[in-house]
């Protein structure tokens, strides 16, 4: 049988003390309980982290807009044919500013069927040009017209458009660890007083803002261990000569402080969480706006469902 831990939440001295026999027991299962808006502010609040789902979600637009249509030639072709242009018309898109146009074309399969097919360029050939047609000859339903290609982007407009995601990936998914971090201090942690030793400036910045590194040192046991908070406003952790700081237990190296934190929270002399709520649900639109966006991309890609 697994016997669940607990903490002893306040001192009463000495067993066998005057203390120990009037004091109130007060034991508290481990852990701590956090409020749920405070998790949802720790995991995706903050600037950074907004920044970043914002990023993140406004670049997966550009993704589900672009990716389904660029062409990227995984198809090979068996069997080729000599094919006619039947129509050329300009579409809405354009590349390095020219006019992306739709080049329909048919065919005669080795079965002599007429086939029709759809390419596009930004150089069309004229209506009735003759040009070679590649097809696949177990469905010549795929084809391909020489110098043309199936989609109207080209595949190298994938890795430019995916960029836009992957860095707001990049801000969101540290903040997202850092955010498990500080949750679990706060659950398990043990309050200490850290010092502010080292302020740097890193090379991001948000807003024309930079991103600031601050280092606190702070002692458990006797050994002394350092910690850093990346932020864009530094006043909370610089306005204390000590910063109110909870560390893990498990692991001393891990530590937070608690003036950055949302709502900035206390821990209350019966070792309970106590801070100022505020609202929350604002900060989970952005990452449901993502995870929603990724689902349709995923489920465009495998099914083929057109979504522009």
């Amino acid at each position: 049988m697994r016997l669940p831990q607990t903490r002893v939440v306040r001192d009463v001295g000495e067993r066998g003390s005057t203390a120990y026999r009037t004091a109130p027991k007060n034991l508290r299962l481990s852990p701590r309980e956090v409020p749920a808006r405070l998790v949802w502010l720790l995991l995706f609040g903050g600037q950074i982290g907004f920044f970043g789902w914002l990023f993140a979600a406004f670049g997966m637009i550009f993704v589900l807009v672009f990716v389904p249509r660029a062409h990227v030639p995984i198809v090979s072709y068996d069997r080729g044919a000599v094919g006619e242009i039947t129509k050329v018309e300009p579409t809405s898109n354009h590349e390095n500013e020219r006019t992306i146009h739709r080049v329909h074309y048919e065919f005669t399969d080795e079965r002599s069927v007429l086939r029709n097919g759809v390419g596009y360029s930004v150089d069309p050939p004229s209506v009735g040009a003759r040009r070679r047609v590649d097809y696949e000859g177990r469905d010549p339903a795929l084809s391909a017209l020489e110098g043309t290609r199936e989609k109207p982007f080209d595949w190298s407009v994938i890795p430019l458009v995916a960029l836009f995601p992957i860095v707001g990936l990049g801000f969101a998914g540290p903040q997202l660890r850092r955010g498990l971090r500080k949750l679990r201090a706060l659950r398990y942690g043990v309050e200490t007083l850290g010092k502010l030793v080292q302020k740097n400036e890193m090379n991001m910045s948000i807003n024309e803002r930079t991103i600031m590194a601050l280092t606190f040192e702070y002692e458990v046991d006797g050994v002394k261990y350092r910690a850093t908070e990346k932020v864009l406003d530094t006043s909370t952790l610089e306005d204390d000569p000590l910063e109110r700081m909870l560390y893990d237990p498990r692991d001393p190296t891990l530590a937070t402080t608690l003036d950055n934190l949302p709502g900035s929270p206390t821990i209350t002399s019966d070792d309970e969480i106590a801070w100022k709520p505020s609202v929350a649900f604002h900060v989970l639109l952005l990452p449901a706006i993502f995870a929603v966006e990724l689902v349709v991309f995923v489920g465009t890609i495998i099914f083929g469902v057109k979504l522009f």
